[in-house]
Formats: C-alpha cells, sequence, structure tokens
C-alpha cells in the first residue's frame, strides 16, 4: 500500500517540478490536496447521513424521509460518486411527486445537474423540460427564467441551437421583467455562448457587452467565462490579437479562483490562438501545460479509485480472517482426545486469560488516565480557541467600524453628478479600510475638492483621514472656498500645532494632499497639491501638472517655499484626474520595480480620447496586470470629473 502511494507521490511531484515555471500546475496540485484531505471527514459525513436515513424510514414521515434520502444523496455527490448520488435523489423525488409537491422542482433541479456530471444530455434533457413545464403550471417567473437557462445550456450542448435561442431569449426576457442582474446574466452568458457557436460575432459581441455590463455593476465572479467567450468571438473575427488578451485574462482569473477545470479551457484556448498565430513555441508551451492538468485531473481520479479498492480490501480481508477463524476453531474442537488432556489445556488457557484479563485491565487503566489527560488538553485548548476568537471579533468590529465610518464620509457628500458631466472614483485599499480619501463640497459658484493621501493602512489610516477630513472642511469653510493654496498653508499649520513632541503621537504626520477649486459659471479651476500631482486632459492631451515638493504636518530642516495656485480655464469634455501615490509606487510582476510616472503618463495618453467612465476601468486593469501576482505596496485611490 505505502508504494503505490510513493509512486503516486513521485508522479504528481514530477508534475509539479515541471509546471514552476508557469506556477500552474502547483496550484492545480495543491487543490486537489485541499480535496483529499476532506476524505475522512465525508465518509464519517456519509455515516451519519444513511444512519439518519435508517431512524427517519421508522417513522415514514414523508417531508423527513425526503430531506433524509436528499442528504445522502448530497454526501455522494460530494464524494464523486454520482450514480448512488442520482439513486437516493430519484427515491426522494419519487416520494415528493405524490407527497411534497413544493420539494419536486428543488429534486428535479439536482437530477438536472447530476445527470449534467454524469455527462448524460439526454437524461438531463428529460428532467430540465419536466422542471420548465412544473414552473409554467405553478406561474413562477423566477424558477422558469432558472430552468430555461439550464435547458438553453444543455440544448446548446446538444447542439439544437433553434430550441436554445427561444428558451434563452424568453429567459433574458423574464429576468429582465423580473429585475433580477443574477438571472440576466446566466441568459446573457449563454446566449454569447450559442452565438459563438454559430460564429456569429456580431450578435455575439452585443451579448457579450451586455455581460461585461452586468459584472461590473453586480460584482460576478464570471469573469473566466466571460473573458473566454470573448476571446473565441475575436477568433470568429480574425482578431488574434485581442483574443490572446482576452485568453490570457480569463488564465488569470481562473488561476484565482483555482479550479483545476477552468485553468485547462484557458489554458487550451491560449494554446489554440498562439497556433493560428503561428507561434508555435508558445502554442507548444501551453499544450504541453494541458497535457499536464489533464493527466493531473486522471490522477485525481486514480487516487479516488485507490481509495475506494483500500476500502473494499480491508473489508474483503477481515472477512477471511474470520473464515480462517473459524476453521481453525472447529478443527481444535476435533483435537480433543481425553480428559485429562483437556484439563491441562483448560488449566493452561485459564493461566493465560487471567493473564490476558490482567493485561488488559492495566491498559485500559492507562488509556483512561490518557483519555483524561487529552480531555484536560481538549478543554484548555478549547478555552484558548474561545479567547482567541473573542479577540479577533473585536478587531473585526473594530475594523468594520472605521470602514463604515469613513463610508458614512463619502456618502454624505453633496450630489456633484449635477455639476460634472461624469464622475469616476475607484478605492482600492491595501487592508479592509484605507488611508487614501477625497471630500467635496459645493456652495453657490465653487465647487471644492480636496484629495489626500494619509500615512498609515487600514484602522490606523481610516482614522486619520477621518480627522483631516474634518481639519480640511474647518478650513475651507473658513477660508470661504477660495485660494487652495492658502488652504493647505493653514491645514500645515493646525496640523504641526497638533503635534506633542513629548509624546509618541504622529497624527496623519506627512500626510500628501491636493486641493482644486471650480468656478461652476466661468469654468475657472485653481489647483494646489502638496505631493499630489494634477492630471489634465485639453483636446485629447495630456498635461502633467507639477505639485510643490512638500507634505502637511512635516517640520523641515530648512524653510520651503509657499504652495502655488496653478490656474486654468477649463473647456466642455475637459478631464482632470488625481491617482495617489499607490498606483505608482507598486511593484510589478515582471519588471520586479515600481511603474514610474512616465509610464503611466505614457498609458494615460493612449487612452486620452475616451470616455472617462472608460479610461477609469481601463486604468484599474493596467494596475492589476502591472501587479498580477505581486502583493499590494500601498492603498490606492483614483478621482476623475469630466466637464
Amino acid at each position: 500500500m505505502s508504494r503505490i502511494f510513493l509512486l503516486i507521490s513521485i508522479y504528481l511531484s514530477s508534475f509539479v517540478l515541471w509546471g514552476q515555471s508557469n506556477n500552474i500546475i502547483p496550484q492545480a496540485y495543491d487543490t486537489f490536496q485541499l480535496q483529499r484531505g476532506r476524505s475522512s471527514e465525508l465518509y464519517q459525513a456519509l455515516s451519519d447521513a444513511i444512519q439518519q436515513l435508517k431512524k427517519v424510514e421508522k417513522s415514514g414521515a414523508a417531508s423527513e424521509l425526503i430531506k433524509a434520502y436528499a442528504n445522502v444523496a448530497h454526501v455522494y455527490r460530494q464524494m464523486g460518486l454520482l450514480k448512488e448520488a442520482i439513486e437516493y435523489t430519484q427515491k426522494a423525488l419519487l416520494i415528493a411527486r405524490k407527497h411534497n409537491p413544493l420539494e419536486q422542482a428543488t429534486l428535479l433541479s439536482q437530477m438536472v445537474l447530476l445527470h449534467l456530471a454524469n455527462q448524460n444530455l439526454p437524461g438531463a434533457l428529460q428532467y430540465a423540460e419536466e422542471e420548465k413545464e412544473l414552473y409554467e403550471k405553478q406561474h413562477e417567473p423566477h424558477g422558469l427564467a432558472v430552468s430555461l437557462c439550464v435547458l438553453g445550456d444543455i440544448y446548446i450542448k446538444l447542439k439544437k441551437y433553434h430550441e436554445a435561442s427561444v428558451a434563452l431569449h424568453q429567459a433574458h426576457r423574464l429576468a429582465v421583467k423580473e429585475k433580477n442582474p443574477d438571472l440576466e446574466w446566466n441568459a446573457v452568458i449563454n446566449l454569447s455562448e450559442l452565438y459563438v457557436q454559430l460564429e456569429d460575432a456580431e450578435q455575439a459581441e452585443i451579448w457579450l457587452h451586455r455581460a461585461f455590463e452586468l459584472l461590473k455593476k453586480n460584482s460576478h465572479a464570471e469573469w473566466v467565462e466571460y473573458y473566454l467567450l470573448l476571446s473565441k468571438t475575436y477568433l470568429i473575427q480574425k482578431k488574434i490579437d485581442k483574443a490572446i488578451e482576452a485568453a490570457s485574462f480569463s488564465l488569470d482569473r481562473a488561476t484565482s479562483s483555482r479550479s483545476v477545470a477552468l485553468i485547462a479551457e484557458s489554458v487550451l484556448q491560449l494554446a489554440t490562438l498562439y497556433e493560428v498565430a503561428q507561434q508555435h513555441q508558445s502554442s507548444l508551451q501551453y499544450y504541453k501545460t494541458y497535457t499536464q492538468l489533464i493527466k493531473l485531473l486522471q490522477s485525481n481520479s486514480f487516487y479516488h479509485n485507490i481509495e475506494q479498492l483500500e476500502i473494499k480490501f480491508e473489508v474483503e480481508t477481515k472477512d477471511q480472517q474470520i473464515q480462517m477463524l473459524t476453521k481453525e476453531a472447529d478443527f481444535a474442537r476435533y483435537q480433543t482426545i481425553i480428559g485429562s488432556i483437556a484439563f491441562v489445556i483448560v488449566s493452561i488457557l485459564l493461566f493465560i486469560s487471567y493473564n490476558a484479563y490482567r493485561d488488559k485491565r492495566d491498559s485500559e487503566a492507562r488509556l483512561l488516565k490518557a483519555n483524561q489527560d487529552i480531555q484536560a488538553q481538549n478543554q484548555e485548548i478549547l478555552r484558548q480557541n474561545v479567547t482567541i476568537a473573542h479577540r479577533n471579533k473585536l478587531i473585526a468590529q473594530t475594523v468594520q467600524y472605521a470602514k463604515r465610518v469613513q463610508q458614512y464620509v463619502y456618502a454624505g457628500q453633496p450630489n456633484y453628478f449635477k455639476v460634472f458631466k461624469n464622475v469616476y472614483v475607484k478605492d482600492i485599499p491595501l487592508e479592509t479600510v484605507s488611508g487614501d480619501f477625497y471630500w467635496t463640497t459645493y456652495r453657490a459658484d465653487s465647487f471644492v475638492l480636496v484629495f489626500a493621501d494619509c500615512p498609515e493602512h487600514d484602522v490606523a489610516g481610516a482614522f486619520n483621514t477621518i480627522v483631516m477630513s474634518a481639519l480640511a472642511a474647518q478650513v475651507i469653510q473658513e477660508y470661504n472656498y477660495r485660494n487652495p493654496a492658502e488652504i493647505l498653508e493653514e491645514i500645515d499649520a493646525r496640523m504641526k500645532k497638533l503635534q506633542n513632541p513629548n509624546e509618541n503621537f504622529s497624527l496623519s504626520f506627512g500626510v500628501r494632499m491636493a486641493v482644486c477649486t471650480i468656478n461652476v459659471n466661468n469654468k475657472r479651476m485653481v489647483f494646489a497639491g502638496a505631493r499630489i500631482p494634477l492630471y489634465y486632459i485639453h483636446q485629447n492631451q495630456v498635461y502633467y501638472i507639477e505639485p510643490d515638493k512638500r507634505t502637511l504636518g512635516k517640520r523641515y530642516l530648512k524653510q520651503k517655499p509657499k504652495f502655488q495656485n496653478h490656474i486654468f480655464t477649463l473647456s466642455p469634455h475637459d478631464k482632470i484626474w488625481f491617482i495617489s501615490d499607490g498606483f505608482t509606487n507598486q511593484i510589478g510582476a515582471f519588471s520586479q520595480t515600481c511603474m514610474r510616472r512616465k509610464i503611466l503618463h505614457q498609458f494615460m495618453q493612449e487612452n486620452a480620447a475616451l470616455p472617462l467612465f472608460t479610461q477609469g476601468e481601463h486604468l484599474v486593469a493596467y494596475f492589476y496586470s502591472w501587479k498580477e501576482q505581486q502583493k499590494q505596496t500601498d492603498d490606492v485611490l483614483l478621482f476623475g470629473l469630466e466637464i
């Protein structure tokens, strides 16, 4: 047995060593290791579920019996034993059809999923059509939309494209009517898949655009499926470079999700695209990676089969031992010849039994003592775990409180969408809450924007932002919404008064801040910055406005020049951007260096003609593609306005 596991370990280790160059195979291997670690838990869960089923079968209550059968089926499904899962789900469904129609739809849905997992498309189609008819009779639009999406997916797999189109368009209409983004996503992504298979790139692009809007607004996790379909659409259009880019995004999201099947699908798509692009070296590398992933999937199935064989082998071994002992006992009964010899044998056996009893008694005493010691240790560990959990809960509550306070400050700001054409804000904190913040106010004809980067992160940084936003609001109110340079000077002076040299106290020490005022009537903008620059886009040309090289609250050895105002007259469609230095200070995955300002400036110039929201989304996507798997180094905040 140990040799088998040694061979499996060597076999899998070769995959891991081979795949370290691209970090795909090790992550897939880790995923399987996590899954295998649950084997003992699943066997215990199965045993408990079967025991509960036996108890319920005696009572005869239909609702409890349905639940017990479904529970056993659920555990079998988690163990990958689909045949047994289908058998017990079918038993629950037969009872539900007679006694509990409310459970019937749920069980039909489970039968569809099980047959799909078992690659039995006709069986899945039968139960999916029955589920749809049930929801139509019950006039349940939500359930009907779900069943139509599943039915459309099965029709696509069976290449019944007309039936798939009818079902999916009906599902989409119901989802829109119900105003349910999740339902609409299922219909839209299946329609995209349908038109990709029909090689109708125009229709596929229309539905993929809607899918992107749903992902953006509702924070879905199905980016892998979206990018794969987008890549296939570009392939139909012969846009190979864009197809490769989309497939690369798909692989990145699939790797983050730790789904080996999704990773394999993304890798195969890249291999196919590089082959079309005649980049044979890259294509060969991805095909090799795909082969290793498939072998890894097969090895996981092999490991599961070994577990099943081990259980059967142990049961058979015990049966053989019992049979052998029985035969030996029968044979021993016929060996008794005379009573004297029998007496001697009995005496010897009694003596041996007494010694065995004494040894057993001593062993049980030692075992009892050991169990008592273990229970005492477990109680102490439990007490410590309760204490740690309580402390962790307090810490988590503190962080959440800081986050709610910070969100309250943002939520309490005026509605500047009435003043400007478009506004884009994106907060990417290093921890739960950020040390970067923005604050706006609007009175009469003056709009004021404060954009700041406070030191520290998480809770400390969050409370710094609260104090600094309150201090900025106080100074701006006193200075009557005018002269950003003087506002910065006054904030700096008041911060220095808060510093106490006799205490270890550094509230917002070295804050970076920009203050910008805009007259909404004559479009006159005045900007002053303390280590935070302004990116100004006029007629699709990006201008970098240098800030003063001072931070707020810091005491310099030499006197620094006063803050300077920069004055502009804005035109319609002009854009201004403030980006905290966490963006340019991020270490890149490939370069292992910071991004630097010139790289960001060049990227913004390449996207200068795009709409404000698209520019913002491209900036965020560029930040994540630059960072890749590298750890984030600082809080990042983006704020853009379009006149």
